[in-house]
This record gives structure tokens, C-alpha cells and sequence, in this order.
């Protein structure tokens, strides 16, 4: 599959399989060109540190998921390979909703193992007690769905605990306001209201929705400027792609 990004400098890039280049607008670069700091196979790319570089996701030779700051520099890509644990690419790939970035320019990667990989300034590192980063609300809070609790997390770093019922591993969520929130769960689709007082954050769910609808595992969650809910549902045959209008 092929990828587009741009980058601050208003570089193009286009990232391939086996390949990554960008377009300057008068001319064409390649990663091939630089292989003592080429990466085997390419996954996905992210623009990071406000647009200046762009993080690819890939494989070395071994198999094992990679990491590398790119960067055009002297009219050559360059890249700056990241000291990560072992995990597997294949999910960055393969699950859209496994890897998000937030306003602070975070990446966040959920392992295929349980737990999650936060790149940020200090470079790759795994935050203990986190696994599944789904979204992130109006305020800079960071959401993550850990069966059989949502995790939310501060700007400051504070962790609250909320109780689900009928949150799946693989379940996925979407703001429509900033105050309220729709998540696939066991049952089908939910709506859920948020309120915070006290300085605690509480969901209430207002609404649910089960005849027809995926339900358990799903690939993402995304809603449309019509109003329609979009969803990724694995099975046995490939994936299924839904478009779920509320009325």
C-alpha cells in the first residue's frame, strides 16, 4: 500500500513497501539512496516535532518492528533509527486505531502483547499501566479502552479509572462533542455523556443501539460531517466496512 504525508517544509513524501521518497517540488528523493540508514519494510509514517521530521513505522532484517526519525538534510533522506522494546509492526499496519498522536506531538502505539509505546522528546518508551490509546478529548485528555475500564489520562499525567460495561480488547470511540462520545462495545454502539465535577470525570451512557450492529471487536471508529458513524468490523472473510446512520 502506498502513504502520503507533508511534512513542515511543505515536502511530500510517499511511502511504498519496500521504499520511502519525498517530492521537493523540483525533485524526486530516496531512501535507497542513503542504505547504510535504510529500513527493510515500511509500514506507516507520521509528520513529528511540529511537521520537521516524519516518523516511519517498519521492519528490520530480522522481522522485529523499527522505528526512524526522517529527515531531508544535505539533499539526502536521512535517517535516525530509535532504541525501541521488541514489538511487532504488523499492528500499525494492520489496526489504524493501534497507533494515534496527540496535540503534544506523542505518538502512541498499543502493543500486540498488552501495554503501550509512547514516543515523544524522550524517545520510544513503554508507560506502565496503559495499553489501548483510542482518542483524545478537548481538554488534552488522553483516552484509553482497557477491558473492562477506560484510563483516562491527564495533561498532567493523573489517571482516572472508569467502569464500562460491555467494553471489548478491540473496542474503538469517537467524540461528536466535546462533552459526549459514541464506543463500540459488546452490545453494539453506545453514547455515552461525559461530566466532570470535582475534578473527576464520569461517563454516563444515554443511548444504545444493538439490532444489526458489529459487535465486540472493531477496527476504528470515525464520524462523518453528515453525521454518519463509520466503523471497521473484522471477519472471517476480511473486513467489513459499515456506515451507521443514527436517526
Amino acid at each position: 500500500s502506498t502513504l502520503l504525508v507533508q511534512d513542515g517544509g511543505a515536502n511530500l513524501w510517499v511511502l511504498d513497501w519496500d521504499d520511502t521518497k519525498l517530492f521537493t517540488g523540483t525533485k524526486w528523493v530516496h531512501m535507497k539512496e542513503t542504505p547504510d540508514t535504510a529500513m527493510e519494510r515500511m509500514v506507516r509514517m507520521l509528520p513529528s516535532e511540529g511537521g520537521k521530521k516524519i516518523l516511519i513505522i517498519g521492519e528490520d532484517a530480522h522481522g522485529d518492528g523499527d522505528m526512524a526519525l526522517a529527515e531531508l538534510r544535505d539533499g539526502k533522506m536521512r535517517l535516525a533509527h530509535l532504541k525501541t522494546q521488541r514489538f511487532d509492526a504488523g499492528v500499525a499496519a494492520e489496526s489504524p486505531d493501534r497507533l494515534m498522536s496527540d496535540s503534544r506531538g506523542r505518538l502512541w502505539l498499543s502493543l500486540n502483547f498488552g501495554g503501550e509505546m509512547c514516543v515523544d522528546e524522550a524517545g520510544p518508551h513503554q508507560v506502565p499501566g496503559l495499553s489501548n490509546a483510542r482518542s483524545e478529548d478537548s481538554s488534552g485528555r488522553v483516552w484509553f479502552l482497557w477491558q473492562p475500564r477506560v484510563i483516562v489520562v491527564r495533561p498532567s499525567g493523573q489517571r482516572e479509572e472508569l467502569n464500562v460495561d460491555a467494553l471489548h480488547e478491540e473496542s474503538s470511540m469517537v467524540w461528536d462533542k466535546p462533552t459526549s462520545l459514541w464506543m463500540t462495545t459488546t452490545h453494539g454502539l453506545a453514547h455515552f455523556a461525559m461530566e466532570e465535577a470535582g475534578g473527576k470525570v464520569t461517563l454516563k451512557q444515554v443511548a444504545e443501539y444493538a439490532r444489526g450492529l458489529p459487535r465486540g471487536s472493531t477496527k476504528g471508529l470515525w464520524l462523518d460531517e453528515q453525521g454518519s458513524l463509520w466503523t471497521i468490523e473484522p471477519s472471517q472473510d476480511g473486513q467489513k466496512l459499515w456506515r451507521i446512520e443514527i436517526k
